[in-house]
């Protein structure tokens, strides 16, 4: 998914605040689920509730990428 995160967000120009924020937050939630092989020290980490509800926020935020590209925020 962090892939087409990227390859959505690369239609934003880099210096786009939604973009910068959006890079950084998915990198981050990445980093956790890299470090952590335990689903319920991710949840704690992210303080986001379940880990299904952590993915269906990024798949809300992959079909607002190109919405935001289309309207140009």
């Amino acid at each position: 998914m962090m892939f087409s995160f990227i390859s959505h967000l690369q239609a934003l120009p880099e210096d786009a605040f939604y973009r910068q924020n959006v890079e950084k937050l998915y990198k981050y939630r990445l980093g956790l689920c890299n470090e952590h092989n335990d689903v319920s020290k991710i949840e704690e980490a992210l303080g986001l509730g379940n880990i299904e509800e952590g993915i269906q926020m990024a798949h809300d935020e992959l079909n607002l990428i190109p919405k935001y590209v289309e309207l140009r925020m």
